[in-house]
């Protein structure tokens, strides 16, 4: 009986398309495409196009060459909100990747009691809202009303300050994300093999060459998302510095990003010619700071 009925199946074939079958993986990944030229393909594109436009509000534009791009250059707050957001990727490199990766060693470690506990704490801050934790961060912060200097019993002017601005803004940028960030480090570490670390162990390696000649060397892979989402992710800083400098960029611009200035000429000026040149230099310039840290990092393997 089974012998007939698997000679019936392999006697069936179904009838062949007319479009021939290299045409199926097409099919499936049709709606991807579809929806992949929708919603990034035509945009991007099309910012392209605008940012060689002298367009003023939502009517059609005119060719205007390279004029958005070098009334960019002549403009003095370009420079400081690129400086800041070099800043931030610099600060997000050195600081924040560190600290998330000491954080997934300890929320690692078989010592730590209630571990699911902690990772929830530290996760929390990255599950909300960026606008709720920048509005929170400004109850913390403000000089009169804020919560540290009226409980510290000190005056500092944490948000009206050109020197203190970016820095307090770093800060709520690290609490909100050295947890998230830390859960790439977590996921790469529970997959390393026990049987090397102990390995290691045996062979005289203290706990620091553990995690400088094992751990790191075996998480890299993890490392370079990660470096690539810091790098993306400050360039596109916005809610934070909007929020806690009141849309100004602060003293001295002190908070001012790219983000900010792409918003402020798009929305508030209505200039989406170059408000687009904005955005194509902003993502030229995290495409090439991404691709100069990956090289850099492969390099030393």
């Amino acid at each position: 009986m089974l012998d007939r009925a698997f000679g019936r199946l392999r006697a069936f074939r179904p009838q062949s398309s007319r479009l021939g079958p290299g045409w199926w993986p097409y099919a499936f990944l049709a709606p991807f495409l579809v929806l992949f030229a929708i919603f990034l393909l035509y945009p991007v594109i099309s910012t392209v196009l605008i940012s060689f436009q002298k367009k003023d509000g939502l009517g059609p534009g005119t060719f205007s060459g390279l004029d958005n791009y070098a009334a960019l250059l002549r403009d003095p707050r370009f420079p400081i909100a690129a400086r800041n957001s070099v800043v931030f990727t610099i600060l997000g490199l050195v600081i924040t990747i560190p600290s998330a990766f000491l954080l997934a060693l300890g929320l690692n470690s078989q010592r730590l009691r209630a571990r699911g506990v902690f990772r929830l704490l530290f996760f929390l801050p990255a599950a909300a809202s960026s606008v709720i934790g920048a509005m929170i961060a400004y109850v913390f912060f403000d000089r009169q009303y804020g919560f540290i200097n009226t409980q510290l019993g000190i005056d500092v002017p944490w948000l009206t300050s050109g020197a203190l601005i970016l820095p307090t803004i770093y800060l709520v940028i690290l609490w909100k994300y050295v947890g998230y960030q830390s859960l790439y480090f977590l996921a790469g570490l529970q997959t390393i093999d026990k049987e090397i670390i102990d390995a290691a162990r045996v062979d005289g390696a203290n706990s620091a060459q553990v995690v400088r000649y094992v751990l790191i060397p075996l998480t890299k892979p993890i490392l370079l998302v990660v470096v690539v989402l810091v790098i993306l992710g400050s360039v596109q800083l916005f809610a934070e510095p909007y929020v806690m400098t009141k849309g100004t960029g602060g003293p001295g611009q002190g908070g001012l990003t790219i983000a900010m200035m792409i918003w402020e000429a798009a929305f508030r000026q209505f200039r989406f010619g170059y408000a687009a040149a904005l955005a194509m230099v902003s993502v030229a310039a995290a495409i090439l700071a991404s691709i100069v840290a990956v090289r850099a990092l492969r390099s030393e393997t």
